[in-house]
């Protein structure tokens, strides 16, 4: 999918809606594109942040080693 967008498709502008936080705002798909990808970001250290108070080690969850 990612290679068929040409920079005039990154730039479009796209309404994003979080309900739960009643958030609403116009982003450009780039910056939708970098939402998603962040957002895993911040559920991996929620994981982690669970097992480590579990007293469990966490497996290396860096992208190199899950792919």
């Amino acid at each position: 999918f990612l290679d068929t967008l040409t920079t005039d498709d990154y730039a479009k502008v796209v309404p994003i809606e979080l309900s739960q936080w009643n958030f609403r705002e116009n982003l450009m798909i780039a910056d939708a594109l970098f939402h998603i990808v962040n957002h895993e970001n911040y559920h991996r250290g929620q994981i982690i942040s669970e097992l480590q108070r579990r007293g469990i080690d966490p497996p290396n969850f860096d992208y190199v080693f899950l792919k």
